[in-house]
């Protein structure tokens, strides 16, 4: 006798895309180039002018307020959880607007098993006070522009005594920053890093954030700093693809 199979039916044909998809990897978003040092000024730097450095962002929205709601980084949430701290933003009226980048590529890498590894991601949020950049966070996971530090030497900062080149000394240059509004106090701003990592191989997304507020006079003032390692969720479920073997038998 032979056997002989059915074809696949179209559901069995679309899971079989996403499971490629997901061994093949995908890539989401733009890619973009971080700025380089400097490039971002706070204070200065207009939407106009980050959007001829960056390219078009992958989301923009604004409004006219004078409480940013809802919070949608993890700096705005920390702010709700600080009290009473420079780093809770001011209750400035006016125009906000919000520039986000965002570039996920995991083309070739595998996402499964034990020598899956880090997905690199990219991204960067640009917060805009009345026409002038007060905040930017970039996040990095690729190698070439890790934005991961060590959170170990944090304690090494000292308030009222470090200066804000010993904060670089210890973690290189901020790959972000803020100003007021985005911090309560017109003088000064705050240095900013950040880092997110998604292991695929552990099932683990790991978070580093570091703010540390410096005076007009350079001089540290406010530390903030948090880390944590979650799981990441798992996938949605889905239905097996079926192959129904249909016996044909064998004529005499």
């Amino acid at each position: 006798m032979s056997i002989l199979r059915r074809a696949a039916p179209k559901h069995a044909l679309g899971l079989a895309f996403v499971l490629l998809a997901l061994l093949t990897g995908c890539t989401a978003g733009r890619d973009f180039k971080m700025p380089s040092d400097g490039a971002l000024k706070l204070g200065e730097t207009t939407p106009a002018e980050a959007t001829a450095m960056l390219g078009p962002a992958v989301s923009r929205s604004s409004q006219t307020s004078d409480v940013l709601q809802p919070p949608s980084t993890q700096f705005e949430v920390i702010r709700l959880l600080m009290g009473q701290s420079v780093f809770v933003s001011a209750r400035e009226t006016g125009s906000y607007e919000r520039l986000s980048y965002r570039f996920l590529d995991a083309s070739g890498q595998q996402l499964i098993g034990r020598f899956a590894g880090v997905r690199p991601a990219r991204t960067l949020r640009l917060l805009f006070w009345n026409g002038k950049l007060v905040e930017y966070v970039g996040i990095s996971s690729f190698q070439a522009d890790s934005t991961n530090f060590d959170e170990t030497k944090v304690a090494l900062i000292e308030r009222d005594k470090s200066h804000e080149a010993d904060v670089i000394a210890l973690f290189g240059k901020p790959t972000g920053g803020s100003s007021y509004p985005m911090i309560s106090s017109r003088k000064g701003h705050a240095l900013i890093y950040e880092y997110v990592e998604e292991d695929m191989g552990e099932a683990l997304r790991r978070t580093k954030f570091l703010a540390v507020y410096v005076d007009d006079q350079g001089i540290v003032r406010e530390v903030r700093s948090s880390s944590t390692s979650n799981p990441l969720p798992p996938p949605p479920p889905s239905a097996a693809p079926v192959v129904v073997p249909v016996i044909i038998p064998r004529g005499k």
